[in-house]
């Protein structure tokens, strides 16, 4: 992805969130009645009507709906996780790193008025949701923390703000490891061990190495590497559950789950991508 340039990505898992809110069995799984608004004009128009929706999600991109079922249930998966830090460890900090266009600071307000929300990304992928959130008129705001990743981490920028490093935080890292080298995911789950404290968690998702996808899914994972391609956006990472274990204990993390794909409900979800709950030990080794 390019830094002058928001993420078009971010914009498709919008939508995908979308057509979940408009669909019966996708509401099972999550329901984000923001995502049709915050997500492109061009999407929009096609998800809007009964017949063009029909058409494209039943149609054109029908392999899809799998990778959308994942994205229902990457998110329902994360606020669980979330909820239960809140109610069994009194977590009061969230952090979405490569926020993207997520809606929970407006959508549940419930819990956003008892939590500090930062949002983590892209400048230019920031600066367009912050006028999408103003055009649709959408109260109060996330402390916005915008960060040039070519420049800084995220615990850089975390650490310029009001951020509390002494106290636990729940960090949720969706759809972005599969477009980084490996080198750049472990140096930013080392980097954010350095301000997460003990009992903090992070939840995140990978794609797995293409050696390791089950065959049934290789279709799927081809089209969606040369989707991303043409976004601008290209899949870069790919993962062994075996060598983030690894990571885990050399950058202070012990791992609770890495699961192949959380609960969708009736929806088919494929096992292209992981997803892994971890949690911060003491005595994180510092950055070098």
């Amino acid at each position: 992805m390019l830094f002058n340039h928001f993420s078009r990505t971010a914009e498709a898992a919008a939508a995908f969130r979308a057509w979940g809110s408009l669909h019966a069995r996708g509401r099972e799984v999550f329901n984000d009645p923001h995502a049709l608004a915050l997500t492109s004009p061009e999407w929009r128009r096609l998800l809007q009507s009964p017949a063009r929706r029909g058409l494209l999600m039943s149609g054109v991109l029908r392999w899809m709906q799998p990778i959308a079922a994942q994205v229902l249930a990457r998110s329902g998966h994360v606020e669980q996780a979330l909820q239960a830090a809140v109610e069994c460890h009194g977590v009061s900090q969230y952090v979405i790193v490569g926020a993207g266009l997520d809606s929970f600071y407006w959508r549940r307000p419930d819990w956003a008025q008892h939590l500090q929300v930062y949002e983590v990304d892209h400048p230019a992928t920031q600066a367009m949701k912050r006028r999408r959130c103003k055009g649709l008129g959408l109260r109060g705001n996330p402390r916005w923390l915008p960060v040039n990743f070519e420049k800084e981490s995220a615990a850089q920028a975390l650490k310029r703000s009001s951020f509390k490093t002494g106290e636990p935080a729940f960090f949720a890292w969706l759809g972005v490891t599969h477009y980084l080298k490996p080198a750049a995911t472990r140096a930013t789950l080392q980097a954010l061990a350095t301000v997460a404290a003990e009992g903090s968690e992070l939840v995140f998702d990978y794609s797995l190495p293409a050696t390791r996808v089950p065959r049934a899914d290789w279709l799927l994972a081809a089209g969606l590497g040369a989707i991303t391609a043409l976004l601008g956006e290209p899949l870069l990472g790919g993962l062994k559950p075996e060598q983030l274990q690894q990571w885990a204990a050399e950058t202070g993390w012990r791992v609770l789950e890495d699961i192949a794909g959380p609960p969708a409900g009736s929806l088919a979800v494929p096992e292209v991508t992981r997803f892994a709950r971890w949690q911060r030990l003491p005595h994180a080794p510092q950055l070098h």
